[in-house]
C-alpha cells in the first residue's frame, strides 16, 4: 500500500514539474515524414533525426462503424509525461473512448473531449516507452450519414518531458479516417 501511495505522489510531482516547464509545440514546427504508410495492422513509424515523433495513422471505416486510431511514437522516445490535443470533424465522427498503451497503463493517463471535436490527452509514467508503437488508442464512431471521403485527424503535442522533467523536442504527424 505504501508503494502505491509513493508511486502516485511521484507521478503527481512528475506531472507538476513537467507541465510547469516543458517545451511547447509551435504552430510552424515541421511535421516529420514517416518512411512507410501506417495501417492499423502495421504499426512501424520510422524514427526522426532529432527528438521524438508522434503520429496518427490513416485508417478506413464504413459509415456507422467504430474505428480504433492509435497515437504512435518512434523508438527510444523516453517520454515520461505528455499532453496531446486531437481535433476532428465532430459532424462526421464521434469520440467513444481512450485506452493507454502498455507503458502508460502503470502510470496516469486520461482523455477528455473538452469540446465537440477536441480531445485532450494527458499521460505520465514512471517507466518511459522504449520501443516504437502505440502510446494510446482513441476509438471513434463514424456517423451513419458520413459521406465517402477523408476526415482529417489533427494531432498536437503541447508538452512532452522525460523522467527528469526535461523538455523533449517533438514533432507530430496528422492522420485521417477514410470513409468507404
Amino acid at each position: 500500500m505504501k508503494q502505491k501511495g509513493f508511486a502516485v505522489v511521484l507521478i503527481a510531482c512528475l506531472l507538476i514539474g513537467c507541465f510547469g516547464g516543458c517545451a511547447t509545440k509551435k504552430a510552424n514546427d515541421p511535421i516529420p515524414q514517416w518512411s512507410d504508410s501506417v495501417t492499423p495492422g502495421d504499426v512501424t513509424p520510422s524514427s526522426v533525426e532529432k527528438g521524438i515523433a508522434f503520429a496518427l495513422p490513416s485508417v478506413a471505416a464504413a459509415p456507422g462503424e467504430k474505428i480504433v486510431v492509435p497515437v504512435l511514437v518512434n523508438a527510444d522516445s523516453n517520454v515520461a509525461a505528455v499532453d496531446f490535443v486531437v481535433t476532428y470533424d465532430s459532424d462526421a465522427i464521434s469520440y467513444e473512448s481512450f485506452s493507454a498503451g502498455l507503458s502508460f497503463k502503470a502510470g496516469i493517463s486520461d482523455a477528455n473531449e473538452v469540446k465537440k471535436g477536441e480531445i485532450k490527452i494527458t499521460m505520465a509514467t514512471l517507466t518511459p516507452q522504449k520501443s516504437e508503437g502505440r502510446m494510446c488508442e482513441l476509438t471513434f464512431r463514424v456517423a451513419d450519414d458520413a459521406a465517402a471521403g477523408e476526415i482529417p485527424l489533427n494531432l498536437a503535442c503541447t508538452t512532452c518531458c522525460d523522467y527528469d522533467s526535461k523538455p523533449l523536442v517533438n514533432q507530430c504527424q496528422n492522420g485521417s479516417i477514410t470513409v468507404k
